[in-house]
């Protein structure tokens, strides 16, 4: 059953810490609106590694913040993440698995660059809600 509020949004610090409290909000959104435990895994992984991206990515994360709204419309999950970081290449040279993560777990994924950071939007349809 569609919960009460079709609509999230939350502002964190580009912190590894923040994303813990992210991953608890989403999931209880989620759960409000009546997401399957297993599509509300999918829908909380992705936007972690979004979200995670942000973070790992950020040349000044003191300087960085990551801005999360999501929305449901018959049944249709919208999350959009967004950050204000500036693009830092990777430490690693084994990495680059996020984007297909999510991917895999989503309907749609799209990363749009900005001029004052990144946009991730991805969709995902649940199968039961209503």
């Amino acid at each position: 059953m569609l919960g009460r509020s079709p609509r999230f949004s939350l502002d964190l610090p580009a912190e590894p810490v923040s994303l813990s409290r992210m991953r608890r909000d989403l999931a209880r959104w989620l759960r409000n609106l009546g997401a399957e435990d297993e599509e509300a895994f999918d829908i909380i992984v992705s936007c972690n590694e979004a979200a995670a991206n942000a973070v790992e990515h950020a040349i000044d994360p003191a300087a960085c913040s990551i801005h999360i709204d999501g929305s449901c419309e018959e049944a249709e999950i919208t999350i959009v993440v967004r950050d204000s970081g500036r693009w830092r290449e990777p430490v690693e040279s084994d990495r680059g698995r996020g984007l297909t993560l999510m991917r895999n777990l989503m309907d749609s994924l799209q990363v749009n660059p900005t001029r004052s950071g990144t946009e991730v939007c991805m969709t995902r349809r649940l199968r039961t809600v209503g």
